[in-house]
């Protein structure tokens, strides 16, 4: 199970401490939307395998949900920092690194 630590530094989104307390909680509950799209259309499906994959480790939905918003955040960031396009085959990874996130010093997805 996560740290309580881990668990708090991910509910701020990384990269997001400038923007004020208004604008993130707003971009978080669209990253949150985003999401539950995945979820509701299945795609891609390592989407809800994730879901499910972290809550029978024991972390409550609401916190899944944060961390998959975590690397879906992570992966919009690099879309807009190299001009490119979503990289699902890197999204994927990402999720099945989880719950260690993108900016872990262990983050590995290989």
């Amino acid at each position: 199970m996560k740290d309580r630590e881990d668990m708090e530094d991910m509910d701020d989104f990384e990269d997001m401490e400038d923007m004020d307390g208004e604008s993130r909680e707003i971009i978080q509950k669209e990253i949150l939307k985003v999401v539950r799209n995945q979820l509701r259309s299945n795609n891609p499906p390592e989407t809800k395998k994730t879901l499910n994959r972290l809550m029978s480790q024991n972390i409550q939905k609401d916190d899944a949900m944060k961390l998959i918003g975590c690397v879906m955040q992570e992966e919009l960031l690099e879309i807009d920092k190299q001009q490119r396009m979503f990289d699902e085959e890197k999204y994927v990874k990402a999720l099945q690194a989880l719950p260690k996130l993108p900016w872990d010093t262990e983050y590995k997805t290989s």
